[in-house]
Order: C-alpha cells, then structure tokens, then sequence
C-alpha cells in the first residue's frame, strides 16, 4: 500500500540549505499487493451509508456500567492489567518491555535507521523481516496486509479502542520524488484507506493525512513563505476553497509557473480525498510537520474545512504545542471557522520534531521556534485544550478536539474539565488518541470507562515503514518519561502474567501491585 519517501541527491542538497525538497513518493516493494488488497476489499462493497453520528456512540461495553465508570476518578495507577493487556499475549508484553528499555538507549535509538539499514544488508531480507516482526514492527505497525490490519483493529474493538489509520508517508526517507504520477498513485491509495476506514465498525471512523503526500514539500514551503499566517489573510484561504469548490486554479504572484501549476495539481489530489472524506463520513485529521511547510499546510487545511465542514468536522488540522505559536494560530483558525459558521475540529499533540526544528533554527540563524521545556509544552498544550473544549461546548455547530496525548496529567486534566463542562464522554466531541504500541494501560483504561480512545495505527510492508518507526524511536527518547512508564507496567503486567499461569487460583485482584 503504503508508498516510501525516498530523498534525491537535488533534495539532500536543499535540506542542507535549509529547505527540504520533495519531490514524488517511490512506490515501496509490497505496495502493490497491498492496493490490490484495499481494491478487492472496496469493490466487494463500502458501507456507503457510513456516516457520522451527532448523536450518543454506542459503546461497545455495556452503557450502565460505563455510566457508573465515568462517575468516579479514573486511576491510571489502580488497574487491572489483565483487562488492560487482554489484546497482548505474554510474548508481545515480553517485546513492549524489551523496546522499551532498549530506547532509555541514546546510542541506540539516534542511530536506529542505520542499524535498521544495516541490519537488512547483512541479515539478508528475509531474516531481517522476520527479526523486525517479532520487534519493533510487531510493535508499532498493524500488520503488512489489509487482512491483519483488521485483525488488529478488531483486537482493539474488543476492548473499546477505535483505530485511527495512518498511512506511513515519511518525509525523511530517501529516495527520488520527481514525477506527478507518484503523487497520483499515493492519492489514490489514500482515498482506498478512507473506504477501508468506512467499513470498519466505527461511528467515527478517522484516519490521519500528510499532505506532502500529494503535494511537493519543496512547493509548500514557497507557498509558506508567501502566507506564513494563513489565518490572517482569510481572502487567500477563500480564494483556495474555491478551487475545490469550482475547479478554478489558484495563482499568486509569488509563484512561478512551474510552482503555480504543481501546486494545482496538489489541490485536485486533494479535492479528490476531501470529497471521498466527506461522502463516507470519514474524519481526516491532517498532520503538521516542520514550521518551514506548516503554515502552506495550515493554508490548505483551512481551504477544505470551508468547502467540506459545513455540517461536520470531515476536515481538521493538528496543532504542536511544543511550538511557542502554536496557540495563536489556534485561536485565530477557531474564530476564522467560527466567524464563517463552519465546523471545527483539531488534533492536539506536544509535537515530535523537536530536535530537527532546533538544530534548523540554529543553523539558518532565527529563534528557536520551540518551547525550552516540557513544562512549558505542557503549559501550552493545556491553555490550547481548555479553549477547545470551552469552544466545542460553546458552539452551536459541531466541532470536537482530539486529545494526542500519552501523558496521564494532561488526560486526568481532560476528563476533570469535560465534567466541569458537562461534556458527554460518547457524544463525539472529545477524542482521546495514543500510538499503537505505546501506553497501551492508558488506551485500555479510558476504552473500559466508556470515552473515545483511539490508537493512531499504520500499516504496510516493512521496508515501507522504516522511516516511521525510526521516528518512533526518537518520540520515545524524547519522551523518556513515559518510556519508563510504559517500560515499568511492562514488567508488571509480565510478572502479573507468570503468577496467573503458575498460581490460577490464588491470584486475587487484591494481590495485584502497580509500579
């Protein structure tokens, strides 16, 4: 399926100076085997009536007892593991505790796509694969075909977790990006990926999308020169609304030709997705990415949420917190949509860039861009979710805010604020997400008391998907906190397992520790 980025020389020179140029997407080994999977499946019959419900989600446990859950507190540290690690067999448990403690390893994690690189020229494809399933692709991907991505969501239906599909499109993997029809094919793929999403048994069925997928990172950064604060020329995020609502091109003068018709023919690949968004009632959360390309991204973002959410959220763009504007722009696209009586989603995330985003920002010689500290991350991506859930309960139009996050403050803050605003943890307004294979007690917890969790999950070969789980590495290094935590309940939950297999009945619940 899942298309693999590879970077040209041209391309490797222009991140050098700053401005990392993409061209088109190589098809990765696998891909089409996958598309043949996804066209097998969406022939055979979409849910076209799939759509998204303004009412009450049915949940998949039973409503009284959640009713009762979500009264009390919810304990991230008063759980029982074997409900919370249900969908993990005592071999996979084993694996979560090994990656974990092998990313407390900087060493390690900062050279993992060498190692990965390596690992592959001398194992030889076929051991390196079967290594990396039984690590950390088995971990952090969903499976290689349509088949076992299924199976995967279906595990976590079982216990009230939604899947969130994100397609492995990473921007810094090499390879030559030059022709359109690249471009075209990961279109293509990527409306498949939204049908699939339809058929799955979700009331609000979601999936994430890079736009520099379908249009040319080099000319999004142009374009962001040209706009670097979208919100406050509402003129130009018009003038691109009617481009997928006419068919007109866009043109400015601070594009060339060759720019000008790129961009345009980005903007009918992405006419394309929005339109099979919104016919199969399917959320698409866009990504942000590095500050040099956001705000054409933001532009963009904003362009289709005024010509496909005027009765619902289809289209929503995520907001990094650990960016020290991330507030401002926040604010100013709320009451931009608000204004034009449109409906607002977000996704809010601390960010995963970080390092990247400084040694730039260093290099080129303008301020560091991000917060100092994680508290000061914190602080902002809090001030950004009280507004939201304020302006989402204020609202006479649909709107909700997905709450990206794997810190058990930050979600313990959500769940208080929802009650003190009334918020009904079921009626779509408040999402909760967190990445396959990692913090999957706070998943766990939150599914079994009745709010919507979802787990951000890819899929696709696993050449395809080095690069992304190369990126997990370093969110998880980054984030050493909540390795540990994740890489402590681990071990807990395996010491758990052992005592139930050895002692089956004279495990009581009373005997179970928490680290």
């Amino acid at each position: 399926m899942l298309s693999r980025i590879r970077m040209s020389r041209k391309s490797r020179g222009c991140w050098k100076h700053g401005i990392f140029m993409l061209g088109s997407f190589q098809p990765a080994p696998g891909w089409r085997a996958i598309e043949k999977s996804l066209y097998k499946v969406n022939s055979e019959g979409i849910h076209n009536s799939a759509k998204l419900k303004e009412t009450t989600i049915v949940s998949n446990l039973d409503s009284s007892n959640n009713a009762e859950q979500t009264k009390g507190q919810i304990d991230f540290t008063n759980y029982d593991f074997q409900n919370a690690f249900s969908f993990r067999s005592t071999g996979e448990i084993f694996r979560s505790y090994l990656i974990f403690s092998l990313c407390s390893y900087p060493i390690l994690v900062n050279n993992s796509m060498k190692l990965m690189t390596y690992g592959q020229n001398i194992l030889g494809k076929r051991i390196f694969e079967n290594l990396m399933r039984k690590t950390l692709y088995g971990q952090f991907v969903g499976g290689q075909t349509e088949s076992e991505f299924l199976l995967t969501a279906r595990q976590l239906t079982k216990i009230g977790i939604g899947t969130l599909l994100a397609v492995p499109m990473e921007e810094d993997a090499t390879g030559n990006q030059t022709q359109d029809n690249w471009y075209d094919e990961n279109a293509n793929v990527i409306q498949r990926c939204i049908k699939l999403c339809a058929t799955m048994n979700n009331n609000y069925p979601m999936m994430q999308l890079k736009i520099t997928a379908v249009v040319p990172a080099d000319i999004c950064a142009r374009l962001s020169a040209a706009f670097p604060e979208p919100s406050a020329n509402p003129e130009t995020v018009k003038d691109v609304a009617r481009v997928f609502a006419e068919g007109r091109e866009f043109h400015h003068n601070s594009l060339s030709s060759y720019d000008t018709e790129s961009l345009n023919r980005g903007l009918k690949r992405l006419k394309a997705i929005a339109k099979c968004a919104a016919q199969h009632g399917v959320l698409v959360l866009v990504d942000a990415e590095y500050t040099y390309v956001n705000p054409a991204l933001n532009l963009l973002t904003l362009a289709m949420v005024m010509q496909y959410n005027r009765d619902r959220p289809i289209i929503s763009y995520t907001y990094q917190n650990y960016l020290k504007s991330t507030f401002h722009t926040l604010k100013k696209d709320a009451e931009l949509i608000s204004s034009n009586g449109l409906c607002f989603g977000a996704k809010l995330v601390r960010g995963a860039y970080m390092e990247k985003e400084r040694h730039l920002a260093a290099k080129k010689g303008y301020p560091d861009p991000v917060h100092e500290t994680f508290e000061s991350t914190s602080n902002m991506y809090h001030q950004s979710l009280y507004y939201l859930l304020d302006f989402v309960k204020g609202s006479t139009k649909s709107g909700f805010v997905m709450v990206a996050s794997h810190n058990e403050q930050t979600i313990k803050k959500t769940i208080e604020r929802m009650r003190e605003l009334s918020l009904n943890p079921k009626e779509g307004n408040v999402f909760f997400g967190q990445v396959y294979g990692m913090c999957d007690h706070v998943s766990a917890v939150l599914g079994q008391n009745g709010y919507l969790v979802y787990k951000s999950i890819p899929y696709g070969s696993i050449e395809a998907t080095l690069p992304y789980l190369h990126r997990r590495a370093l969110e998880n290094k980054a984030v050493i906190g909540s390795t540990r935590r994740d890489r402590e309940i681990a071990r807990e939950a395996l010491i758990q397992r052992f005592k139930q297999k050895m002692f089956p009945t004279r495990l009581r619940k009373s005997d179970i520790t928490h680290p």
